[in-house]
């Protein structure tokens, strides 16, 4: 009897180890699905806004008191394994395993600068080809890219018309 339970052990434990090694085989390339504007404004007032404007493209904006800065990024990634819930893997199994309540998408992605445009004296953003590692979390109502929360906010078709107007100057 303490054999057959011993081997049923192991046969469950190979599942398990099967099931987790398989999933972290596949992988989706990152793609954005919609057009959405998000807001946060912080305890001096800006207001940083995040345009995605294409399937691998993204604005930011940060607007404070008349000062203003737009940057282009084109993101690389693939969206993180959901092993099933709320489990996703980030990282390195198991070391990378998180649990994100609510999350609607989940993407480990490589951000890339590639342009900046403003009217300030010196640019808080980095220099041009300066590349970040990221996690992106999509919620229903909101973004969060490296822990920075980020509201989805209702634009109009005309505004989103003019940021993809300017979008196509940064490229």
């Amino acid at each position: 009897m303490q054999k057959t339970l011993r081997k049923i052990g192991v046969v469950l434990l190979f599942i398990f180890i099967g099931f987790f090694g398989f999933k972290s085989c596949i992988s989706t390339v990152l793609s954005f699905d919609e057009k959405n504007v998000y807001e946060k404004i912080n305890t001096t007032g800006q207001i940083d806004r995040i345009f995605i404007v294409s399937t691998n493209d993204i604005i930011f904006s940060k607007n404070l008191e008349g000062t203003y800065e737009l940057a282009h990024f084109h993101i690389r990634g693939e969206y993180a394994t959901n092993y099933f819930g709320q489990l996703y893997n980030v990282g390195t199994f198991p070391f990378g395993l998180r649990i994100y309540p609510n999350a609607k998408d989940v993407y480990l992605s490589e951000m890339e600068l590639t342009n900046k445009y403003g009217n300030v004296t010196q640019s808080t953003f980095d220099e041009i080809e300066t590349k970040y590692n990221s996690v992106i979390i999509i919620y229903n109502d909101a973004i969060k890219i490296n822990d920075e929360l980020y509201n989805q906010i209702e634009f109009s078709e005309e505004d989103i018309n003019r940021m993809l107007d300017l979008f196509e100057i940064l490229k």
